[in-house]
């Protein structure tokens, strides 16, 4: 879940999961750019490179609509979502 308060815009990454040491995989963050978590067979790199986009101008629907076409394993993910 992602999150930002509106009175102070201070950004929040939380996840709850049964998978180990998913903090410092999950959440991405950046001070006056946004917030994304990455969930379920994480990749980090979706995290990094969703900032990067958002700091690139990039609204945030697009930079899931491009995250999810270049995801090699996306598939797979949707698969084990439901297990």
């Amino acid at each position: 879940m992602v999150a930002r308060c509106p009175i102070t815009d201070m950004l929040g990454v939380v996840t709850c999961t049964t998978g180990r040491a998913v903090g410092s995989s999950v959440p991405h963050a950046e001070e006056g750019v946004g917030a994304i978590a990455t969930q379920h067979s994480t990749n980090i790199f979706h995290g990094v490179n969703g900032l990067r986009l958002l700091k690139l101008g990039f609204e945030p629907l697009q930079v899931l609509i491009s995250t999810l076409a270049l995801d090699a394993c996306l598939e797979l993910r949707r698969a084990r979502r439901h297990i």
